[in-house]
């Protein structure tokens, strides 16, 4: 096959031409409204599954946090980390299985479905893409980072991760796919290398400052901090059991 421009080049790379292909890849895309009932339906469920569970079978009753309000309880969670089994973790699986995975599936239907539209890929879905992808690929290759965030080291499951991590994720954070689906934008060359710079800078120095805080976490702060001593705050709080905490906050570095 002949591929005529950077279009036509990519649609050659993703899609091979191939048009039965191109139609199973565009499902989700050709679905989507289906899509977005059933899993607005499943989001519900897991959260109603997580907040009855928190009652009849907690996974780590040390962990559950009543605040009396049932509307609280559904929507900011009680269980930090629910598990069902020993080794499903709920809140693990929704977010880093099912909402991280979904991100890049979504795109890819939606890359399709343009070019199933269109008869090529635009050069600006291909941004978009790469760097959804490259942020995906570097959640699951940096997972152990992720488990000192606050999404699965403090936040609670309730309704907000559960529905966010099988609705909110998947259809705000693929928006950009879906619009360029149907109103395709060439970019410039210029534009390209601008967009393109800007990105990459900017994930890499995203990578760079997690790695830091990564390092300060795994030393206890007994590090280099970008080849200088690293300045830190010793910070002190109590919680509402009126538990004294210690925390150190770094303030140096990237």
């Amino acid at each position: 096959m002949i591929c005529h421009g950077m279009g036509n080049l990519s649609s050659c790379i993703c899609f091979g031409g191939g048009g039965g292909c191109t139609e199973t890849i565009a499902s989700a895309a050709q679905n989507w409204s289906a899509l977005l009932i059933v899993a607005n339906i499943y989001g519900l469920a897991v959260s109603v599954l997580a907040y009855m569970k928190a009652y009849i079978w907690p996974s780590h009753k040390s962990n559950q946090r009543f605040s009396g309000s049932i509307c609280h309880d559904f929507l900011a969670g009680i269980e930090l980390n629910p598990r069902i089994g020993r080794h499903w973790d709920l809140k693990m699986f929704q977010i880093g299985q099912l909402g991280m995975n979904s991100w890049v599936i979504i795109d890819l239907s939606f890359v399709a479905q343009q070019y199933k539209n269109y008869g090529e890929v635009s050069n600006s879905m291909l941004i978009v893409t790469f760097f959804h992808v490259l942020y995906v690929v570097d959640f699951f290759l940096n997972e152990q980072w992720y488990l000192a965030t606050i999404d699965i080291a403090h936040d609670h499951f309730g309704f907000a991760l559960a529905w966010g991590s099988a609705v909110w994720l998947p259809v705000v954070y693929t928006s950009q796919a879906q619009y360029l689906s149907l109103h395709p934008v060439n970019l410039s060359p210029c534009a390209i290398i601008i967009i393109l710079t800007a990105g990459i800078l900017s994930f890499a120095l995203f990578r760079l400052a997690n790695d830091q805080k990564q390092q300060f976490r795994l030393t206890k702060g007994n590090c280099l901090i970008g080849g200088s001593k690293r300045h830190i705050i010793q910070a002190q709080y109590s919680t509402s059991d009126g538990t004294i905490h210690q925390s150190s906050l770094l303030c140096s570095g990237t």
